[in-house]
């Protein structure tokens, strides 16, 4: 009898842990931000190299030194070989309101291997959110496929967002065809890399490319891709965040944490902590 009392007691222990591990509820809290954090710093340090390729081809700018361009004001410099950028608090295609300016300078022709870009942030702002930091991208010369390689290095990278900040360091590649390097040619280009840092609630994470982010002149936002998330201190450490091929040109992405599914709307309305 002895030993039957025991056995059921140990039966209901084991059964009282299947259904607490059953029913565990998970903070999602730190995936989401670090997910959000994550789209939006991508998308405001891969900005400047789109807006560069676009003053690159742009025909008008090329013949009259200043043309607008996705609702910035944009002049190149010919002594300087400088492109700056102006926003005056405009809602731009792909729903990022921004205000100030940042400029590009090139030691070279865009499509000349080790040709540098330098990248500053005087006082610009993506969706009222401050962007700083030190960014250079170099012209690596092609790949195997013939595509242009250009390493964008991302270092202190800093996003202000209200009054938290995110910390961002990424190296970000973008495969280009060199034969879209032209006046009025509707590039598409591809992005890998990886980034780590501190989300804006104070979450260390890392991310990295698993599928090319695929970007086009014709669509403000990324057509298709996959990034990987580590949050070490979240309850789902793992997550992806999905830019969905099969909705086109859509500004919808789904995040996916072991199951737990988002579909988010990137822009200033619905991306939020």
């Amino acid at each position: 009898m002895k030993n039957l009392k025991t056995g059921m007691a140990l039966l209901l222990i084991l059964g009282a842990a299947v259904s607490c591990q059953k029913d565990r509820e998970y903070n999602l809290s730190p995936s989401v931000n670090v997910a959000n954090d994550v789209v939006l710093s991508g998308q405001a340090f891969t900005h400047p190299f789109r807006m560069v390729l676009k003053a690159v081809n742009d025909p008008v700018l090329a013949v009259n030194f200043v043309d607008t361009i996705d609702k910035a004001l944009v002049t190149w410099d010919t002594a300087e070989n400088k492109y700056k950028f102006v926003y005056f608090s405009v809602l731009c295609p792909d729903s990022v309101v921004r205000y100030g300016s940042f400029e590009a300078y090139l030691s070279g022709p865009i499509g000349d291997p080790g040709t540098l870009i330098r990248i500053f942030f005087p006082n610009y702002l993506e969706d009222s959110h401050l962007i700083d930091g030190w960014d250079s991208i170099v012209n690596d010369g092609p790949d195997q496929q013939g595509r242009l390689v250009f390493a964008n290095y991302i270092l202190n990278g800093l996003i202000h967002k209200d009054s938290l900040i995110i910390r961002w360091d990424a190296t970000y590649r973008y495969l280009v065809d060199p034969a879209m390097l032209a006046p009025g040619a509707d590039v598409t280009y591809c992005i890998r890399g990886e980034a780590e840092g501190i989300s804006s609630k104070g979450y260390p994470f890392s991310a990295t490319i698993r599928d090319s982010l695929v970007t086009t002149f014709s669509c403000p936002w990324i057509l298709s891709g996959t990034i990987d998330l580590l949050i070490p201190v979240a309850d789902i450490q793992t997550g992806t965040i999905d830019y969905l091929p099969g909705d086109g040109c859509t500004n919808r992405i789904k995040y996916d944490f072991e199951g737990n599914i988002y579909y988010i709307r990137q822009n200033h309305e619905y991306l939020g902590n």
